[in-house]
């Protein structure tokens, strides 16, 4: 990836990063289907730079989403480009 591609696909991580902020600091989360759309959207394009993913809080996922999120995550960490780092308060 050339040096303004790698500019360019940071800057679509972060808006897509921003749309989650304003949901997260109110009394309503928004489902973890939100989130799997925005990672496919971050990891949409052919060429993906290497890249770590941390999610945190992981054993707080509820409800019928949280499988599909797991599921998700796990595809996710299959990319050889994909570093993914998982933390949960417990066995999840």
């Amino acid at each position: 990836m050339s040096s303004s591609e790698l500019t360019v696909w940071h800057q679509v991580v972060i808006a897509e990063v921003q749309n989650l902020i304003e949901p997260a600091n109110s009394y309503y989360a928004p489902d973890l289907s939100v989130l799997r759309k925005v990672l496919d959207r971050i990891f949409a394009k052919k060429e993906t730079p290497e890249t770590l993913v941390i999610v945190d809080a992981l054993s707080e996922c509820h409800g019928p989403d949280a499988a599909v999120f797991l599921e998700h995550l796990g595809h996710l960490s299959k990319s050889p480009k994909v570093r993914l780092i998982v933390f949960s308060r417990r066995d999840t």
